[in-house]
């Protein structure tokens, strides 16, 4: 018996630690940073859908804030909304025109919605100006392989591992992209490299098989 009523008070402490920890809903009239803040703590929690909600409050007293904006887009993303989070980065971009950072947002939110046409747009639009931006390469050539322009996605990942040459993902898509296009022997140097330095991935030792 007094081992149960150990539990139940045990249990009782919990709930109401727990209780008390849980931030309290946003309201319309607190400030920004208060939405803001309660986002974090929802987003570190996976509670995506919820950080959104407890957010936009905040986005919606500072309407034309950049940084708002972009946490709202990102959000947005977390919470599977990719064609959402697309118009939000786009809004986003149009605050801040020079700025890269929205852009890699838009790229992702894109793939995300399988606009692959529009993310190599994105990634284009990026990489005009900063034409190494590893990001942007290595999606643009995402994009190119999604939409099965293979000989243009394996001339995009050699571009991607000419700077990083040990980068095994970039290597894994450079061999897949080649052999969809036909290139077998060349497909299988590429995956017979990754297991090199990677003896037991699986998705090379794949390759190997599928270039013979």
């Amino acid at each position: 018996m007094t081992r149960r009523i150990l539990t139940c008070l045990s249990t009782a402490a919990l709930l109401t630690a727990a209780w008390l920890a849980a931030p309290a809903p946003a309201r319309a009239g607190d400030p920004p940073a208060s939405g803001l803040a309660e986002s974090y703590r929802l987003q570190a929690r996976g509670e995506y859908q919820a950080a959104l909600d407890a957010f936009r409050p905040a986005l919606n007293a500072q309407p034309k804030s950049y940084f708002f904006r972009l946490r709202y887009a990102y959000l947005l993303l977390l919470a599977g909304k990719s064609a959402e989070a697309a118009d939000s980065y786009r809004l986003a971009c149009s605050y801040e025109p020079n700025a890269i950072e929205p852009v890699l947002g838009l790229q992702q939110a894109l793939l995300a919605a399988e606009k692959y046409d529009l993310a190599e747009k994105a990634c284009r639009d990026a990489l005009s100006r900063d034409s190494k931006n590893y990001t942007s390469m290595s999606r643009l050539a995402w994009a190119q392989f999604s939409r099965k322009d293979y000989k243009a996605a394996a001339e995009s990942y050699g571009k991607v591992l000419a700077l990083y040459p040990a980068d095994t993902d970039m290597r894994l898509g450079l061999g897949w992209s080649l052999l969809y296009a036909g290139s077998r022997k060349e497909a299988e140097q590429e995956f017979r490299a990754v297991l090199e330095m990677l003896p037991d991935n699986a998705s090379a030792k794949q390759g190997v098989e599928q270039s013979r």
